[in-house]
């Protein structure tokens, strides 16, 4: 029996110090001073800075550890709010490299819904100080629990006091949050140089606190944005109308019918958008050159009491440059934290800047005869969130024309006249947030 528990002893003891090494340097990797435990001048200084506050409409916070098996323990947020009903659990998360700090705290934010308060969900957010005494943020911008496929983690620049972090759940939307710097006043350092150790907010001075001032289900409320977009459009044009008999002519009922087929076009966009939250409305302009192909002619009558028809080809000189302006609406709906669609709506008033007849011997200003110019859109914009600023965006969309060119042809009987020129568009463009309101 004795030389088992020999034998027994020899592999247990080894694997229970391998067990023991690996715990604690997972442990040193988190917590390299004071192991599972705060160092006490980074502890007192995030304890004062996340002081409860009295404010309602501030979000829930608390500081909390990370146990060795990498999980975030709920319970101090719960004890903290019960008002607010908030589950306890043990959150896993995956942890970025933490090498290179001294020191590691979690925060534990619960976000709501500010249209359904009783909706809400526990946010982790990891903030470290360097050998520097320097603070750097780990924001778990999308709630997945995992800090791998997120950001960079990023610090306060000198004489910055606050930041706005953006912050998306699938059951809430998009949060903002408002942190505070919590050593506003710590000058930059030098390589070499150290800087001045972290001091907490005392009786006298302001209490910094990084708690949030906002939350709001989108990033601004009210805001200006330039956009910026190229497309390209194709589709079938035709225009009818019927002409008055003429007096002793065997020729009667007469219609004119010209059809044209727009291959393509280069459609060139600025423009200026307001925001309201996810909603936009705003104002465009757009030069638009465009490639007309067959252009044909189908003329029908009734010959001595006999119809008949004749078709030529290369009859009728479409228009094919136009200035656009346009005014649209439009609302962002989330489909992840990088990805919006957005339905959109447009009208257009636009000028035709083709000078040159429709048919030989006509007018070759079109603008003055072609009347009553405008076109609607409607589609949608597939957008990617390339920062807090700008996004990119692809758009598809269907443009109905309308003029009406009456007053062009002689001889035309009153109300004969109708036209179609319908388009479908494709394009690519650029939205950036210029400042906030």
């Amino acid at each position: 029996m004795k030389k088992h528990l020999q034998r027994l002893a020899l592999f247990v003891l080894p694997a229970a110090l391998l067990l023991l090494s690996a715990g604690t340097a997972t442990a040193q990797i988190l917590y390299p001073i004071g192991g599972d435990q705060y160092s006490s001048a980074t502890s007192k200084l995030f304890n004062e800075a996340y002081n409860s506050s009295t404010d309602s409409t501030a979000v829930p916070v608390r500081m909390t550890k990370i146990t060795r098996g990498r999980t975030v323990d709920t319970t101090p947020l719960v004890k903290a709010f019960p008002q607010h009903r908030i589950p306890a659990t043990a959150i896993p998360v995956a942890l970025p490299d933490m090498s290179g700090y001294v020191d590691t705290v979690a925060l534990l934010w619960y976000l709501r819904n500010p249209l359904r308060p009783s909706v809400g969900v526990v946010n982790v957010m990891l903030i470290a100080q360097t050998q520097n005494q320097e603070i750097v943020y780990f924001v778990d911008s999308n709630n997945n629990g995992s800090f791998l496929d997120d950001r960079k983690p990023f610090q306060f620049r000198p004489g910055e006091k606050e930041r706005q972090v953006q912050i998306y759940d699938n059951r809430l939307g998009e949060v903002t949050l408002l942190l505070r710097n919590l050593i506003p006043n710590v000058p930059p350092t030098t390589p070499g140089q150290q800087a001045p150790a972290a001091q907490p907010a005392t009786a006298g001075q302001p209490e910094q606190k990084p708690v949030a001032e906002k939350e709001n289900l989108a990033p601004k409320r009210f805001a200006i944005h330039f956009i910026g977009g190229l497309s390209s459009g194709s589709g079938d044009a035709s225009m009818f109308f019927r002409v008055m008999d003429k007096p002793d002519s065997d020729e009667t009922n007469k219609s004119y019918h010209y059809t044209a087929k727009y291959f393509a076009s280069l459609n060139t966009q600025l423009g200026i958008a307001f925001s309201y939250r996810n909603f936009y409305i705003g104002g465009s302009g757009s030069y638009e050159l465009s490639q007309v192909g067959e252009q044909n002619l189908t003329t029908r009558l009734d010959k001595a009491g006999t119809p008949t028809s004749r078709f030529q080809n290369n009859q009728g000189n479409w228009p094919y440059t136009r200035f656009n302006m346009t005014v649209f609406a439009e609302y962002d709906i989330r489909l992840n934290s990088k990805l919006k669609l957005a339905p959109t709506i447009s009208y257009t008033s636009y000028d035709i800047l083709t000078e040159q007849p429709f048919r030989v011997f006509g007018e070759a200003k079109l603008n003055d005869y072609f009347r009553d110019r405008y076109a609607y859109s409607y589609g949608g914009k597939l957008k990617y969130v390339m920062s807090d600023k700008a996004m990119l965006f692809a758009e598809l969309y269907r443009r109905e024309n309308h003029f009406d060119a009456t007053s062009y042809f002689p001889d035309i009987v009153d109300g004969s006249f109708r036209m179609e020129l319908n388009q479908i568009y494709g394009g690519v463009g650029i939205q950036v947030r210029v400042f906030d309101l």
